[in-house]
């Protein structure tokens, strides 16, 4: 007796824990008996209850069953930095390493600078061209200290005895020397150095620009690099390869010309890559890209310095630059320094300068990379040309701002 109770109750145990789905198929007729309070069960798209009527149990009329949409999921728009990302993840890295920050932009800067401007240049242009000075000395104080003084001056186009006369103030030179030196008027720049640590920049701009351009931009901030790397290495333009020299001030400019914006760099830092530069320049339209070994060897060719005592009076790097067949180390030597921030970081790029003003670039390349100039070269190389490349083809990427303004990168 006992063992059939026993099994009756777990039969009557196990129907009560039957889901509705699976009695979902049996017929229901509302007002119909059923056996089992609140059971529940699917016919015909209602959901039928067992409910209590009177002392009788019976299934209620239903309720129609709601269909549920899956609400999809929308697809997140592209970001300017996913984009580029993958398309050259180490120069984003790069980027996020030497982008300014808001702190740049607010800081007061070094303020052991002193300006000259010629007639007629506007005053919210002296006034921005300050602003420029302010932004890269306090950029910079967050890498190296720069303790030198700076004179600044900016000439009209074409006052060259302006620009002469401020220049004998700081470096020991004639004035009609300086004129016949620099005799038409040109759009140009350049950065000298005292006999006291200090440092002279000049540039030379419109007097009717109405808004400051990206020659005065990258100016103040191109210049200011080499009185970097003259505060870091006093031998640089006797040491440093004409590609890193120049590179590293082409890097810098654009990054802080943008004020952090990464659109912006990019637009300027593309338009420098894909220029019909080194091995490029010898090739006629629709040939074959320059291979790696190309620019390896074009990067040995151009790791000479400025200035050499051996050769006095003469500029290594004019082979490398304007019309020369070899141009090339202010378009591409920015690759060859990002690529070495992406290697070592800053902390890296400034040991190199240090060591190469004392033992020269051979030694500090293998004191820093652990490997000889020419394997170097080789690294830097590969991704010259893969960069040189891609800037030739990323044509979304030039035009993404403008169709996406609101992107926080842009």
């Amino acid at each position: 007796m006992r063992g059939s109770l026993a099994k009756g109750l777990l039969i009557a145990f196990a129907i009560s824990l039957i889901p509705a789905a699976a009695v979902s198929a049996q017929k229901i007729t509302p007002g119909s008996t059923c056996k089992v309070l609140n059971q529940k069960v699917v016919y015909q798209n209602k959901t039928h209850t067992c409910i209590k009527s009177g002392k009788k149990l019976i299934w209620n009329k239903g309720v129609a069953v709601k269909k549920t949409t899956p609400t999809p999921v929308p697809t997140p728009a592209p970001t300017l930095r996913v984009l580029w990302g993958a398309l050259s993840s180490d120069s984003l890295e790069v980027w996020d390493i030497i982008k300014p920050i808001k702190t740049d932009l607010t800081s007061a800067g070094f303020t052991n600078i002193s300006y000259a401007f010629s007639n007629d240049i506007p005053a919210d242009s002296q006034e921005e061209i300050k602003r420029q000075y302010r932004l890269t000395t306090a950029y910079w104080a967050r890498f190296t200290p720069i303790n030198q003084r700076l004179h600044v001056a900016v000439s009209k186009l074409g006052d060259v005895r302006f620009l002469c006369s401020e220049r004998s103030i700081y470096i020991r030179t004639g004035i009609d020397g300086c004129v016949q030196y620099n005799p038409g008027p040109v759009i140009g720049a350049y950065t000298m150095f005292d006999d006291g640590n200090g440092t002279f920049n000049w540039m030379t701009i419109n007097p009717e620009l109405k808004n400051f351009g990206t020659h005065e931009g990258w100016t103040s901030h191109h210049e200011y690099v080499h009185s970097v790397q003259y505060s870091v290495n006093k031998r640089h333009w006797e040491t440093h390869p004409c590609w890193f020299e120049e590179g590293m001030a082409m890097l810098f400019s654009p990054a802080l010309y943008s004020e952090g914006k990464l659109g912006l760099f990019l637009k300027y830092r593309n338009e420098q890559a894909k220029q019909n530069v080194g091995p490029w320049r010898v090739l006629s339209p629709g040939s074959t890209p320059p291979t790696v070994d190309a620019w390896s060897d074009w990067l040995w060719r151009a790791t000479i310095s400025k200035y050499d005592k051996a050769r006095p009076g003469v500029d290594g790097c004019s082979n490398f630059s304007g019309a020369s067949t070899e141009t090339g180390i202010y378009h591409v030597g920015q690759l060859a320094v990002e690529k070495i921030i992406h290697k070592v970081g800053m902390a890296g790029l400034f040991k190199l300068m240090r060591s190469t003003g004392e033992q020269g670039w051979e030694s500090a390349v293998k004191e820093v990379f652990g490997v000889t100039a020419r394997e170097l070269n080789s690294d830097l190389a590969q991704v010259i040309y893969r960069e040189t490349l891609l800037a030739r083809s990323n044509s979304n990427i030039e035009s993404f701002c403008s169709s996406n303004p609101r992107d926080p990168d842009c």
